[in-house]
């Protein structure tokens, strides 16, 4: 996600080569990371990408890392 510093608990920079690769073939390097609450749900590990122009949500990452289950609708998804 492309959060701000600001907005994330328990910022810390990133490990020097963290990249994001999108499916276009795009890469962004990941500044910092930490923790913040979307909607009521806490995530952890929070990329802050200044580069990106949109913020991100890794799926996989919340139904296998975090536990959540996802449930995608044709105009909607709930968490």
């Amino acid at each position: 996600m492309n959060e701000s510093p600001e907005v994330l608990s328990a910022s810390k920079p990133c490990s020097q080569g963290l990249t994001i690769s999108m499916a276009n073939g795009n890469t962004f390097i990941a500044q910092g990371k930490g923790i913040t609450s979307v909607a009521g749900l806490k995530l952890k590990l929070i990329l802050y990408v200044p580069n990106l122009k949109c913020n991100l949500l890794s799926v996989s990452r919340l139904t296998k890392g975090e536990k959540y289950l996802v449930t995608f609708f044709p105009s909607y998804c709930e968490f």
